[in-house]
């Protein structure tokens, strides 16, 4: 299978779920977006912690793109579970 470079958005309880498949198939995740209203006690933000992957909330990756954006660079696919 093609390892893709996933940017993950999400604040469903099924996120964590779809993190974890996504790790465990190799895929590279450079951030994890969730929703500045959450708890950083939602298991999407414990699991991408435990796994090492930057979490950023909208306004953060915002400010990241208007600076240094290479922490998106070569993205070949965002995966939202937000709505």
């Amino acid at each position: 299978m093609k390892q893709f470079r996933v940017v993950f958005m999400g604040r469903k309880p099924g996120a964590a779920w779809a993190l974890d498949w996504l790790i465990a198939h190799g895929h590279s995740i450079p951030a994890v977006i969730v929703s500045a209203h959450g708890p950083d006690t939602e298991p999407l933000t414990l699991r991408a912690h435990a796994a090492g992957i930057p979490v950023m909330t909208d306004s953060q990756v915002y400010a990241t793109l208007a600076g240094d954006a290479s922490l998106f660079s070569g993205v070949d696919l965002v995966i939202s579970y937000l709505h």
